[in-house]
């Protein structure tokens, strides 16, 4: 069991040994991105397994655009592959797909025969954008929910993925995404 001082900290995995092994690699590797400067640049791939605090970095990344257009936060959703130049995009590393699977960048429901559950999504690019902005047709997107893990114990964001399935298919689905554990990568 992890003491609730070093909860506090980092909401980790609930097995100490696992939560140890996951705080070094995510250590090492925001040691790795100050080193080289890379924390200043969003240009490469960033890999939501390695940060410490997705949502913060995410946050970031929604006040920095914020002030690019001069826009409140509370007017921003994250969508992928945005084509606005003078918005700060990030380089998603592949996350994981339950329930669904993408074809090229659509989101296709998986049938009921395969589960689909441990699929990759491709590289991709983020960015928030105005809430009508970022779509070409609002209803060739629809939101997905983000999860810290595969129990979808915490919600990050949703993210205005495309899609030709309705709705109704998407939701009865159970279609989400997820961060990849690192420690069974």
């Amino acid at each position: 069991m992890v003491p609730l001082s070093w909860k506090k900290l980092w909401s980790g995995p609930k097995s100490i040994t696992d939560y140890i092994k996951a705080a070094v690699v995510r250590a090492s590797e925001a040691e790795r991105r100050y080193k080289t400067d890379f924390h200043l640049d969003f240009s490469n791939e960033i890999n939501l397994a390695n940060v410490f605090n997705p949502e913060a970095f995410l946050s970031s990344l929604k006040l920095v655009n914020a002030q690019r257009l001069g826009k409140s936060a509370s007017e921003l959703i994250l969508t992928l592959n945005p084509l606005a130049s003078n918005l700060v995009a990030v380089k998603l590393a592949p996350l994981m797909v339950d329930g669904a699977r993408f074809d090229g960048n659509n989101l296709i429901i998986s049938s009921g025969k395969s589960q689909n559950v441990g699929n990759r999504t491709p590289e991709f690019n983020v960015t928030f954008t105005e809430k009508d902005s970022g779509r070409k047709h609002v209803s060739d997107n629809i939101d997905l929910p983000l999860y810290t893990n595969a129990a979808r114990e915490k919600l990050i964001c949703n993210i205005a993925v495309p899609t030709r399935e309705s709705l109704n298919a998407v939701i009865f689905s159970g279609a989400a995404l997820y961060i990849p554990d690192i420690l069974n990568a």
